[in-house]
């Protein structure tokens, strides 16, 4: 199956932008890195924000179900899959996570950028809260909010090349597996 231009354009948009930031990338360079012309490019989206925001919309579908495949296929127990949480962001790209870094280049919380990465967040909040539940936490909304820090911190710290990414996976599963038996706020 062939790619339409309309995802030809979002897949190399978000290439750029999580190698390089949204700011730091131009239209001019999207439309020559994905061959269309410009009357392409807004076609499909009558501004960058639009397409910033189809490109995160993407990321977060193909994103979460991965995750979720991951987490799921990596053991029956599922207090081994929500810890399996840790190893599957871990290979997430030398950036850390595209959405928070799309939430600080559009700060303001009403932006459609900074709403779309909010989304995002909770909906891996949702994933997370589903993972807990199957894996017997007693508060799993504390638990999910909790393994959420704990995956954005993954993030940093391997977007910072503080550690070794399978160093802190392990570690931060553990941090997951740990979050579990503990009761909610």
């Amino acid at each position: 199956m062939t790619a339409t231009k309309r995802d030809t354009l979002i897949e190399t948009a978000l290439r750029l932008f999580c190698a390089y930031g949204v700011h730091a990338v131009g239209i001019d360079r999207v439309i020559a890195e994905a061959g269309v012309a410009k009357a392409t490019l807004y076609k499909h989206f009558p501004s960058k924000e639009d397409l910033v925001v189809a490109a995160l919309e993407r990321l977060d579908e193909v994103g979460r179900a991965s995750i979720e495949e991951f987490a799921r296929g990596a053991s029956k127990d599922p207090r081994k899959r929500f810890a399996a949480l840790a190893k599957a962001v871990s290979g997430a790209g030398p950036n850390g996570c595209m959405f928070v870094l799309a939430a600080q280049e559009f700060p303001d919380a009403g932006h459609p950028v900074h709403r779309a990465a909010a989304d995002h967040k909770r909906r891996m909040r949702g994933l997370f809260e589903e993972l807990a539940k199957e894996a017997g936490a007693p508060d799993p909304v504390s638990t999910a909010e909790r393994a959420q820090l704990v995956v954005d911190g993954l993030y940093s710290s391997c977007a910072v090349g503080e550690a070794d990414r399978g160093r802190a996976a392990d570690v931060a599963g553990q941090m997951l597996l740990a979050l579990l038996d503990v009761e909610g706020v």
